[in-house]
């Protein structure tokens, strides 16, 4: 396994190549997965890992956790997206849920290992989008933004046509220990309102409703919601938790006084020199980001572009809340 550092994205991020993944050591899962805590994104280049062996590599990462999938599992008492499939065919769902489990259920490839979403433009006989993002760029943003307990580990495994796109990146931590000490304290104290704001991260959610609702469904589902702007990664990191796209204001603050405050750190760390765009030199590359205190866009959207994208929670990291604040480390824990 070969470690080479990203160039242009402060002090983290790394190329890992040479890894065998069909034969690949619970030694070297360990290495990649404490490697990528340490540097916040790893690309690993030219992959040899079948997408339907996908999903039981990621595991070995960490446990795969969507929330809007999680909480509607919880509430009908049942295990896998299919288990709730069934009974959404039986009409066995509120109204809102079936909706949710309805536009999910094009998104999703099923493999022996288990579900894979799907990162795509195609369509169906009826055109039902089957995956996300398929058209177009898309702008800056963290997966479940806004919630409180979002997911803090990402990874997308290139499929087909993923040459002449890119999948960026921006770290916040440099930025945070740049700041003087005198402003940092304030900094900490500050806390974000969200509200959601339809196409700030992709044209066709002012397009097609049904992806415009799985959209705010995922990312910013209530209005007023409030998280924390510094957090701390899985990794230790001390940094800002920034997801552009739905954030309103600063609690306290007016929205012209928080646009301020935007502007000024959207100047620092979304900067041309400290962004790291992975321009993809084949097909078959698998990143991992971190989405706690990192944000990624995509740029250079081709219609036959495929990937498969999974989210989790990091394996051998315990007892992990993003929080100092012991009223969020409580909805943290308490899942609200």
């Amino acid at each position: 396994m070969k470690v080479t550092k990203i160039n242009g994205f402060g002090s983290f991020g790394h190329y890992v190549d040479d890894v065998d993944f069909l034969n690949i050591t619970d030694e070297e899962v360990k290495e990649i997965h404490d490697l990528h805590l340490q540097g916040l994104v790893t690309v690993l280049r030219n992959v040899n890992l079948p997408h339907d062996m996908y999903r039981a590599w990621a595991e070995r990462i960490g446990n795969i956790r969507y929330n809007g999938t999680s909480l509607l599992l919880k509430k009908y008492n049942v295990h896998t997206m299919l288990d709730l499939y069934k009974l959404y065919k039986r009409g066995k769902l509120d109204a809102e849920d079936a909706y949710q489990v309805e536009t999910r259920e094009h998104t999703i490839e099923r493999t022996k290992t288990g579900d894979l979403y799907r990162i795509s433009a195609e369509q169906d006989e009826q055109g039902n989008y089957r995956g996300s993002f398929g058209v177009g760029d898309v702008g800056w943003h963290s997966n479940e933004g806004s919630i409180i307990n979002f997911t803090p580990g990402a990874c997308l495994l290139g499929v087909k046509e993923m040459k002449d796109s890119a999948t960026g990146f921006a770290q916040t931590v440099d930025f945070y220990h740049s700041i003087p000490d005198s402003v940092r304290s304030e900094v900490d104290e500050m806390v974000v309102v969200y509200k959601f704001q339809p196409g700030a991260i992709n044209q066709l959610e002012l397009e097609d409703p049904k992806f415009q609702l799985r959209i705010k469904q995922n990312f910013c589902p209530t209005d007023g919601a409030e998280v924390p702007l510094v957090i701390t990664s899985p990794g230790g990191h001390r940094g800002l938790h920034y997801p552009k796209h739905n954030m309103w204001k600063i609690k306290g603050l007016t929205e012209d006084q928080s646009k301020d405050i935007f502007e000024m750190i959207e100047r620092s760390i979304l900067a041309d020199n400290v962004v790291f765009d992975h321009w993809y030199q084949q097909d078959n590359d698998l990143v991992l980001f971190d989405n706690s205190v990192t944000l990624h866009r995509r740029v250079g959207s081709r219609p036959g572009r495929l990937a498969y994208r999974l989210q989790y929670d990091y394996k051998f990291v315990e007892n992990y809340c993003p929080y100092d604040q012991p009223v969020f480390r409580e909805r943290y824990y308490n899942g609200f």
